[in-house]
């Protein structure tokens, strides 16, 4: 009896150790709370809704269970007769490549599957990510150095905008308190952008189609490809949108050399779940179509955008369409015809 409550008695001393022992090593990333608070809102931001709770969590941004300190609100609407909670989430990680590769990871921790896509107003952000849940609504997105999850618990289609809503509201909010170190390093990443020139000569063809006509454009923004560990490089898009609601995009970055062009292809195809399009290979964009109706099949949510990567010398450039019905294939197939590196 006495060996069995020593043996016990160590077994609960041992896992203990071992437990403070993981956090110890895991959670080994985080700004004070102080400065993630300011990314967050206060109640007179927030109309029609009262804030109900504000707690420290984590988010998981890495193999091996890596941590990064986190604050969470959630929100419940005024009107007792909608019931609406909404939860939002923000981590700020040290640099913008950290929370461009830690968000991304992030999007791919959810019981739930996210995909890499549109709002029905464009991409928010540097990136963004949607929930395939059929059951809940979330979006994750990125800008700067600072990661956002905005979640609802139903999937009601009033739910749905107002994800999108407090999706622009924080980012206007991140917009006006971006440190001077991420200010910097995003105009070191600007310098020899991609110019207004070059990007139409690149995609010149594609204005000539006749489904533009009916299209106008919506943003022109920066964008963000990764290089390496410590560096981004900027890239030029534009996004167009129908009176049906479809929305086009391309996005280009050139790079020095074509090695730097295809390793940014290959990080943005993995943080963007969008496939590598070989350009030289009329099959290749058949397969891609082929490989995306075969998920639509388990995943419906899928029809709503479609990504593809592709990069050609020292010129790297991702082409997505949004529609609120269903990705058109044929459409799709005509822009990437259209697109001329040389």
């Amino acid at each position: 009896m006495h060996h069995t409550f020593i043996n016990k008695y160590n077994y609960i001393i041992n896992s203990y150790l071992f437990f403070i022992l993981f956090i110890s090593t895991t959670i080994i990333q985080g700004q004070s709370n102080d400065i993630i608070a300011k990314y967050l809102f206060t109640e007179h931001e927030i109309v029609g809704f009262k804030l109900i709770s504000q707690f420290r969590n984590d988010w998981i941004v890495g193999d091996n269970f890596q941590l990064q300190k986190s604050l969470r609100q959630t929100w419940e609407s005024d009107n007792k007769n909608i019931d609406t909670k909404i939860t939002i989430e923000v981590c700020v990680f040290n640099s913008v490549v950290d929370a461009l590769n830690g968000t991304a990871y992030n999007s791919r921790s959810y019981s739930s599957q996210f995909l890499w896509g549109s709002l029905a107003n464009g991409i928010v952000g540097d990136n963004l990510w949607i929930s395939a849940n059929q059951f809940g609504n979330a979006i994750v997105f990125v800008r700067g150095n600072i990661g956002v999850h905005i979640g609802a618990p139903t999937s009601k289609h009033q739910e749905q905008t107002t994800l999108e809503e407090f999706a622009v509201k924080m980012l206007a909010k991140i917009e006006a308190n971006l440190s001077p170190e991420v200010l910097n390093e995003e105009k070191i990443a600007k310098q020899n952008q991609i110019s207004f020139n070059q990007y139409n000569n690149v995609i010149n063809k594609f204005y000539e189609l006749k489904f533009m006509e009916k299209f106008s454009l919506l943003n022109t923004k920066d964008s963000k490809w990764i290089i390496d560990d410590n560096t981004i490089k900027t890239g030029l898009m534009n996004e167009w949108k129908n009176d049906q609601g479809i929305i086009v995009g391309i996005d280009i970055c050139q790079f020095k050399s074509s090695k730097l062009a295809e390793q940014a292809a290959n990080i943005r195809s993995k943080n963007s779940f969008s496939p590598i399009l070989d350009l030289n290979n009329q099959s290749s964009i058949d397969e891609i179509l082929n490989s995306w109706e075969e998920g639509i099949m388990t995943m419906s949510s899928k029809k709503h955008n479609l990504s593809v990567i592709a990069y050609q010398g020292s010129s790297v450039l991702l082409i997505y369409q949004y529609s609120p019905d269903k990705v058109d294939k044929n459409l799709f197939t005509l822009i990437t015809e259209q697109i001329n590196f040389k």
